[in-house]
């Protein structure tokens, strides 16, 4: 029988009583406490039995509840939350965890800071590790708008022996005084996880801002997590890209610029081309949502891009010539040349909040035409709530597609309905379409519904090729940052 894997590294998993009266931080980037939980997601047709295997940094073993190691989650699409910091044996501390079952996963972390002003963050488990991944943009000691910011790299060693890892620091070009750094002292155990604070690296200068490769020791692999922390509250987390995963075109599926709430979403692309990309190579093309103007707009890099350097597409700070004013919609991102690119999005409000989250572009030839979001959210009591933004790929043509909620079997064990909705609709081509369960939300859902949401082509319509971004937000209005975001599952 066919065993899948997935791995999670979970920067901080601590109770909630060591929380309130013994924990302190982990790391000089912060001076939060954090803690964590995941969401998991079955993507098989049968039950799936998992083992969730704890690790410490030193990779021994770190002994959790019974029910967090081993347990099953429904089919087609069923889904479990496991919180640390209602474990009743997991001990203080970071580590990672390995998932394995007999049925595809999905998987997503938060990072919580409980008890305290807001800080959060998010990202998906890996399934597929690399010998070599990259971070687009990682900062030590650097000011800006939203504060101090510095990086985390997050490192698992997803492999069965020790494994040495190089980490290759990229400065942003025409920012003077910053040089290259290479470290290669770096070795992690079988299944743990390495926590390097960029903020405690005296071989980057202070205000250093730029990118990184993490590789592997040969015929060896890892999966890289990136958190930034910016001023007391602000945290952004996204997923390193793997190697595995570079290419000419991306998708965006929601850019915004200088709306009036504050929001802004630059647009990060780091060159791995092996070579420098020329001034005008890379190409923003994008299409607005209903009701915002211009219908269009492209911007292409004002700058050549030396090879593994970063250049940002970004609206805040840009003048109406150069980005529109209180913009919606969705864009693509093309090298001319077909250099291979990546693309991070990150959405910021400075000057307004403190709220930070960051997602991952989708690569532009993804042809899956499913959605699997493994955790879907109404205005809970707490404010808690979810967005969902579905893009269609498809350039010339748009997708029909059925939207199917099912709820959590602990939303219905607590007194919910077990009925599954679905309706369907049409998103238009190269456009998006939002599922907001802030405030309204989708009417056919009840106020503190919990469960997955599954988007598929509808019945006897051409299948069009999907993704989507997911925003775990809060209504109720507090100081802090508690928004976080991730991208969607997808499968053929």
């Amino acid at each position: 029988m066919k065993k899948f894997r997935i791995f999670l590294i979970t920067v901080s998993l601590l109770l909630v009583v060591t929380l309130v009266v013994t924990a302190s931080p982990l790391s000089a980037a912060t001076s939060k406490v954090l803690s964590s939980n995941f969401t998991l997601v079955n993507l098989g047709s049968d039950e799936a039995s998992v083992i969730a295997s704890y690790y410490k940094p030193d990779g021994s073993a770190w002994d959790a509840d019974d029910a967090n190691e081993t347990f099953t989650i429904a089919a087609n699409y069923g889904q479990k939350i496991i919180a640390q910091y209602f474990d009743k044996t997991l001990t203080a501390g970071q580590g990672s965890v390995v998932l394995s079952s007999d049925q595809p996963l999905g998987a997503v972390t938060q990072i919580l800071a409980r008890g305290q002003v807001p800080t959060s963050g998010a990202y998906t488990g890996v399934g597929n590790p690399a010998q070599m991944f990259y971070a687009p943009q990682v900062f030590s000691k650097s000011p800006s708008a939203s504060g101090l910011q510095n990086s985390q790299i997050v490192i698992q060693n997803t492999s069965d022996s020790s494994n040495n890892i190089t980490v290759e620091f990229v400065p942003f070009p025409g920012v003077p005084g910053l040089t290259s750094f290479t470290n290669s002292s770096i070795t992690i155990e079988s299944g743990a996880s390495y926590l390097y604070d960029l903020s405690e690296e005296a071989n980057l200068e202070t205000r250093w801002t730029g990118s990184a490769i993490i590789s592997a020791e040969t015929g060896k692999t890892i999966a890289a997590v990136v958190n930034t922390f910016a001023g007391p509250n602000s945290l952004q987390t996204y997923n390193a890209f793997p190697s595995t995963e570079v290419g000419p075109s991306w998708s965006i599926p929601q850019f915004v610029s200088k709306l009036n709430n504050g929001l802004n979403t630059p647009v990060l692309v780091q060159n791995l081309s092996g070579v420098e990309i020329p001034i005008d190579d890379l190409t923003l093309s994008c299409v607005a949502a209903t009701g915002f103007t211009p219908v269009t707009f492209s911007k292409t890099n004002a700058i050549s891009v030396p090879a593994n350097a970063t250049f940002a597409f970004n609206p805040y700070g840009s003048s109406n010539v150069d980005y529109p004013d209180n913009w919606s919609g969705t864009c693509s991102l093309t090298s001319d040349s077909d250099k291979n690119i990546i693309a991070l999005v990150q959405m910021r409000r400075p000057g307004f909040s403190e709220e930070l989250a960051a997602y991952e572009a989708i690569r532009g030839d993804l042809t899956d035409t499913k959605v699997i979001v493994p955790l879907v959210s109404k205005n809970q009591a707490n404010g808690f709530a979810t967005a969902v933004t579905i893009k269609n790929l498809d350039l010339l043509n748009p997708a029909e597609v059925t939207l199917i909620y099912t709820p959590s079997e602990s939303y219905v064990a607590g007194g919910g309905s077990s009925d599954i909705v679905s309706f369907d609709a049409t998103i238009p081509a190269n456009g998006n379409l939002i599922q907001s369960q802030r405030f309204g939300g989708t009417p056919e859902l009840p106020n503190g519904w919990y469960g997955t949401l599954l988007v598929e082509p509808k019945t006897g319509e051409t299948p069009r090729p999907l993704g989507a971004l997911v925003q775990l937000t809060n209504t109720v209005a507090q100081p802090g940052d508690t928004f976080m975001a991730h991208m969607a599952f997808t499968q053929p």
